[in-house]
């Protein structure tokens, strides 16, 4: 991640527990959305070889006060040297809104992500940033540590409420609740991820056998007969060539 040149601003943020929040928000999370960042997250893990902690934009759509997060895309975060802090690289942000507004029309950028357990101090100052394109924006964080045999829900989502003109300075973090909206294809792939999860653990690591797996084994063998026939063909025509 790059640093930023110039230092950020100072932070001051405020955290209310769950429930604290009186919007009324409602909000729908596909679980694409959790897939996205749990792979993003693996994925700068195994690069680096230690956990590092990874920002993105959720994706979806409003109306009203009613939010469905569809996906989710990653936004590069750049670390102040100075300060400590992120921040996010907007540029980047919009361009990759636009693009996706290419395919999917009511789609618009309804907030962002990182993986954390909780809030983090400049979270208000990223969480600043995503206010300029929209007001209603939330903060998902991710908490890729937590335990599988935690039955607490590693997600959290807030909500911010702005106690003075400045949200910048006096922003206020708010829980909301939300609900886990999968529609059929989801839960094919839910499934499928799920039972290889567990076929890999009781296995100590190893793949598990799904019922894809047989199929895709058939399907390299019908490509591997046809290439040996198609060498087969070439032989015989070369020397006519």
């Amino acid at each position: 991640m790059a640093a930023a040149s110039a230092a950020a601003p100072a932070s001051s943020v405020t955290v209310a527990g769950a429930g604290a929040s009186s919007s009324e928000l409602q909000v729908l999370l596909h679980p694409l959305v959790v897939i996205n960042i749990s792979d993003h997250s693996t994925r700068f893990r195994v690069e680096s070889g230690r956990p590092t902690r990874v920002f993105g934009a959720l994706f979806g759509t409003q109306e009203g006060r009613s939010l469905e997060i569809h996906t989710s895309f990653e936004v590069t975060g750049k670390l102040d040297a100075a300060s400590g802090l992120y921040s996010l690289d907007m540029g980047f942000l919009k361009t990759k809104m636009e693009q996706y507004q290419e395919v999917f029309k009511d789609y618009e950028v309804l907030g962002w992500y990182s993986t954390a357990s909780s809030i983090l101090p400049g979270d208000d100052l990223i969480h600043s940033q995503l206010l300029e394109l929209n007001e209603n924006a939330i903060y998902l964080c991710l908490d890729t540590e937590k335990p599988a045999t935690d039955k607490e829900s590693p997600i959290k989502i807030f909500e911010s409420v702005s106690s003075s003109m400045d949200a910048a300075s006096q922003l206020r973090f708010a829980e909301i609740p939300y609900r886990l909206e999968v529609e059929e294809s989801e839960r094919i792939s839910l499934d499928h991820v799920t039972r290889y999860a567990r076929g890999a653990g009781a296995s100590g690591g190893r793949a598990a056998t799904t019922s894809v797996l047989p199929h895709l084994a058939s399907v390299n063998n019908a490509v591997s007969l046809l290439h040996s026939r198609l060498r087969v063909i070439v032989n015989f025509c070369r020397p006519c060539a």
